[in-house]
This record gives structure tokens, sequence and C-alpha cells, in this order.
């Protein structure tokens, strides 16, 4: 019987493919994202650091106030210049490329916010109020004031407790959808859907992380235990599993179907027993680990496609 002799460079070769799997949790051999060679940009934070990520170049974000990087809650692109950083009372935005904050907007106290387009105006909700902000013409004015001592633990406000609590605008349906518990003590969470026309709310789901798509006429959300991202249409809100995970889902964001960039808990844990943010991307019916020059922090975390 011949021996075969297999060269080093045939097991560099074979030990420089990527271990990945597809959307179902099979592990398969496949290579690993470029982030920096696409058109995708990300922002992220951990740990009172922010950085928004583009071509392999990071763009970190200094903040002088010590105090407001302890109360972030909401952190999304807005457009191809300006992000978006909600610290406390103040909704932020910043110039990444100048790396200044060029404009600062006082509100109440710990507030979400989510853009409404791609021009700055918002919608937010800070301090149990309801706001609209009108960036052309730097106007807040108050939608509703819900008047709540608890407000915090309601269904009729997002949860300050869920994290991340991302909420998110549809133009379509004039309406704000957010994430709150269903079951406080029993931490059940639920999607809500919040009506502008008459403030009206309705249960849509259970599970966390909300993201529309008016141009689908859908949201998409990470289901309750956390081994799902849901599709489910404007018409009847049923339930359609598109991606499916092994790990716990933490965040995620929905480019389209066939691209979902998300973070899932690690699979071993710390000897706390802590598990840490993982960040990969679905692309092409295939799991990868993205590679970057660059810094990706934890969650939250919000991505641009730049053209």
């Amino acid at each position: 019987m011949k021996k075969f002799k297999i060269s080093g460079i045939v097991i560099l070769c074979l030990l420089g493919l990527v271990f990945s799997e597809n959307s179902m949790g099979i592990s398969i051999f496949s290579s690993r994202f470029d982030l920096d060679v696409s058109k995708f940009c990300i922002l992220s934070n951990a740990n009172n650091k922010y950085n928004y990520l583009k071509n392999g170049v990071d763009y970190e974000i200094v903040l002088k106030e010590r105090w407001a990087v302890n109360f972030c809650r909401s952190i999304f692109i807005i457009n191809k210049d300006l992000v978006c950083l909600a610290l406390g009372e103040y909704i932020n935005y910043y110039d990444y490329s100048t790396k200044k904050i060029i404009r600062s907007v006082k509100v109440s106290s710990n507030s979400l916010a989510a853009a409404k387009n791609s021009s700055g105006d918002l919608l937010v909700f800070s301090g149990g109020i309801l706001y609209d902000y009108d960036y052309k013409n730097d106007k807040l004015t108050v939608l509703k004031d819900n008047h709540l001592e608890k407000y915090k633990y309601c269904t009729y406000y997002p949860s300050l407790y869920i994290h991340p609590n991302k909420i998110s605008y549809s133009k379509t349906r004039n309406s704000v959808f957010y994430s709150a518990y269903i079951d406080f003590d029993k931490k059940i969470k639920g999607v809500y859907e919040l009506s502008l026309k008459d403030y009206s709310v309705t249960l849509r789901g259970r599970g966390f992380c909300p993201q529309v798509n008016d141009a689908q006429s859908c949201i998409y959300y990470i289901n309750s235990n956390q081994k799902n991202i849901i599709k489910a249409d404007f018409k009847d809100f049923k339930e359609q599993p598109i991606f499916k995970y092994h790990n716990e889902l933490r965040d995620m964001v929905v480019v389209d179907e066939e691209t979902i960039f998300f973070v899932h808990a690690s699979e071993k844990a710390s000897i706390t027993g802590f598990k840490f943010d993982t960040f990969k991307i679905y692309d092409k019916k295939k799991v990868k680990s993205v590679y970057t020059k660059g810094k990706i922090y934890r969650s939250p975390f919000d991505v641009f496609k730049a053209e």
C-alpha cells in the first residue's frame, strides 16, 4: 500500500478554512465574511466605548462627559454622515467624520429613540413621555404624556430593562414598535405596536428587538426563546421563522432575508458563568465569522449599507 504525504502547504490551506454553519445550525466549511471590503458600516458600543467602523477604519466616538456614557439606551445610524446616541437626558447627533456632536437635544431621562427617516427626525420615549423631534426646525414636541409613575413596568411604554430595547418606526402604519414585558416577574418579553393615530397599544408577538421593513410590509424580531428570528407580515402578524441558531440570540439587524448580522451568546462561559457576545453574519445561506481590521463591540449595534 502506498503512503501519501500531505505537504505543509496543503495542511495550512486546510487550517485556513473557516468553520461555519448554515441557518439550521448544521456545521459546514465556508470562507469568512470580509467586512472591510464590503459596503457595510457597523456602529457598536461596550463598556463606555463607541465605535463607527467603515472599510476597516475605526472612528472612535469619544465622549468627554463621563456621566453620559453610563446611560446610553439607543444607538443607531441615521445616514451616511450621522449617528444617534441617546445618553441620559440628551439625544446626541454625532458626525463620525469630524468626531463632533453637532447637536444635543435635552429631553427627560433615560431615553429610547428611533429614526423616522434619514433626515434626522426622531421619535423619542423619555421619562414616560413620547416626543416627536423635527430635525430641520430643531423642534421637540410632546405627542403623549402618560403621566406614568411606573412606566418602566407597563406594556404601553418600552421597557428600560430589556437589552437591547430597540424601537422601530413604521411610516406606512404611522406607528412605532417596541419591546416590553408581558409578564415582568416571569420576564416574558413582548413586541408591541403603538399607533400614533389614537395611541392604542397592541401585542404583536412574543420576543424583542423589533425591526420594521415598510417596503416588505413586515417586522422582524427575535422570538421569546431567543433561538429564532421571526418575520411577521403586517396583514396578520403570523410568526414565520426565517433564521434559527443553536445559541441564544441577543441582537440582530436584518439587511435582507439573505443577509443578517447578529449577536449570539458564546459557546463557553467565563468562570463566573457569563457568556460573551459573539458577532456573526448569515450570508448566502451560511453562518460566517466576520473578519475586520477594526473593532466591533457588543450589543446594541447597528448596520448601514453605504452606496
